[in-house]
């Protein structure tokens, strides 16, 4: 009985010490290294691709719409989720049975000239590519293609867009590694010009401005997936050790680890489980009819401050990778990330207190912000199953 007693209090001291060792490390804890000028995230899960015809996922969609544009976006300004453009000049105009959307884009939109490594982007070097209504119709169309297998095109173009079955019909009946569309129309979708896009429906949809908001629609220049996509060669050819231009394959996971596009930040740095790092694309205009103006004081929302206007105060961003929910939390509140996404189960009566933040976090600067998630539910039933 002597031993068992002696055992539990050892059991406790080193309980005790544990405790204690952690409280003091807490307490004592370095102030984790920052640059001023980054934004730092924590994400629970990593992503799954880059390419915006398959970011489906809220973190991939999340991390592909830092660098893409599409043709409208949410105006983050109203409670009411109102559209504003963003590419486009302004809103469609819609024919009178609501069929065709004949859409103008801002001119000068210019794609960025060199990745972040300083390198060009090769399809055009330092030659000036602006964004070309063609750049929406090769989009569509990679969206549409039957072995890009993208989960979005049910929701976006199906018994939607005027000939996208056709189109993906025809695909599905060829070489996997075919991709070139050239000789192949999408029907509803059409570059009138360079700075118009002309949409047609199979049916009137009023929701269809919506899907125009999808990263997944976002444009892409032709040439840039032609040099970037058609890099693998043959196992024939790499057995042979001679890999000439017609020993090369079409492979579109290529694009699964890549994006360009005309958004705010550009790509520096991925590591899967570990982080992705974005920096601010010097090529872009900014949206100071949205934003309100970059000097300040002006544009649609002239309550805005130079300070609270993005992405110009936001040099970088920084979003690590963290499965584990605690040490996400005990990093947080280290100072390491400026947001995380859920609070702890176990940390939940520390941190709020009668639904605000409690006072010991509050102290620090910390507050929470709740947002609505809107989502869908469905239940399938297999009637088969007696």
């Amino acid at each position: 009985m002597h031993r068992v007693k002696l055992m539990l209090f050892a059991y406790l001291a080193a309980i005790g010490a544990i405790l204690v060792a952690t409280a003091v490390g807490v307490a004592i804890a370095p102030v984790v290294e920052r640059d001023p000028q980054t934004y730092y995230e924590a994400y629970w899960n990593t992503i799954q691709t880059f390419d915006p015809c398959k970011a489906y996922d809220t973190v991939s969609s999340k991390m592909v719409e830092q660098c893409v544009e599409a043709l409208y976006e949410y105006d983050g300004f109203d409670p009411n989720f109102g559209i504003v453009p963003a590419l486009a000049a302004a809103m469609p105009e819609v024919s009178d049975d609501g069929l065709t959307y004949t859409i103008r884009l801002r001119p000068n939109v210019r794609y960025p000239a060199r990745w972040s490594d300083g390198t060009w982007i090769e399809p055009w070097r330092d030659v000036p590519r602006h964004v070309r209504a063609e750049d929406f119709v090769f989009a569509f169309k990679r969206l549409a293609d039957f072995h890009n297998a993208s989960n979005l095109y049910a929701s976006v173009m199906q018994d939607k867009v005027a000939g996208a079955a056709a189109f993906r019909a025809e695909t599905e009946s060829r070489d996997p590694q075919s991709w070139c569309y050239d000789d192949l129309d999408l029907a509803g979708v059409r570059a009138l010009d360079d700075l118009t896009l002309e949409i047609r429906l199979e049916r009137p949809f009023p929701q269809f401005i919506y899907m125009l908001i999808h990263a997944c629609t976002s444009p892409m220049p032709v040439e840039y997936y032609r040099h970037y996509a058609v890099d693998v060669p043959t196992a024939k050819a790499r057995a042979a050790g001679t890999i000439g231009p017609d020993d090369v394959l079409h492979n579109r996971r290529v694009m699964r680890w890549r994006v360009m596009g005309t958004g705010p930040y550009r790509l520096d740095d991925y590591q899967r489980e570990r982080h992705v790092k974005f920096s601010r694309n010097p090529m872009y205009r900014g949206h100071p009819e949205v934003d309100g103006h970059p000097n300040g004081m002006g544009g649609a929302h002239p309550s805005l401050a130079p300070e609270a206007i993005m992405p110009f105060s936001v040099e970088r961003q920084v979003y690590l990778f963290s499965r584990e929910s605690l040490p996400r939390w005990y990093n947080f509140t280290l100072g390491a990330y400026d947001k995380i996404w859920f609070i702890p189960v176990d940390k939940f009566g520390e941190a709020v207190d009668r639904g605000n933040v409690s006072e010991r976090y509050a102290r620090r600067g910390m507050r929470s912000i709740t947002t609505p998630r809107p989502t869908l539910e469905t239940c399938d039933l297999d009637m088969r199953d007696p």
